[in-house]
């Protein structure tokens, strides 16, 4: 019995390094998709498998990303911008009643009444700029300019 031609000596050796070298990906798509993805391959003048590999090596090639942490990352701002809104009223808030206090002690007459209010005055004030160095904080951690644990 006369064996099987399989070809030329060059094709079974370039069949053996394909073979030992590349991996097959099977993907199977709508006959009509694979269809318009043909054509449209055709009409562009590029190969089939152009466009599946460009993509595998850009996905291989992009840095990982879970939704998990991205989810965790964006609670985070979003907390940190609540905070920064927080600090925004409560500042306002010590502000107002810094400068109500100042009238109210500017008005008094008894040098005691006075000093108590300038000193309270002056307590709130600082508290206020606290709060106006905290506001800002959440903010540049809301917007990743710094991190969001000192530790990291």
């Amino acid at each position: 019995m006369a064996r099987k031609h399989t070809g030329t000596a060059e094709t079974r050796a370039k069949n053996k390094y394909n073979a030992k070298t590349y991996a097959r990906v099977v993907l199977s798509i709508p006959k009509a998709e694979a269809q318009a993805y043909k054509d449209k391959c055709a009409l562009d003048g590029i190969t089939q498998s152009d466009i599946p590999k460009a993509a595998i090596s850009e996905y291989l090639n992009a840095p990982k990303r879970t939704p998990k942490s991205e989810r965790k990352q964006a609670e985070e701002s979003r907390s940190n911008a609540e905070r920064a809104q927080i600090q925004d009223a409560l500042a306002a808030e010590l502000a107002d009643i810094a400068e109500h206090l100042g009238e109210i002690g500017a008005k008094a007459v008894d040098g005691v009444q006075m000093l108590f209010y300038a000193d309270v005055h002056d307590y709130i004030a600082e508290r206020a700029q606290a709060a106006e160095a905290r506001a800002e904080e959440y903010r540049q951690r809301a917007k990743g300019i710094i991190p969001n644990n000192p530790e990291e």
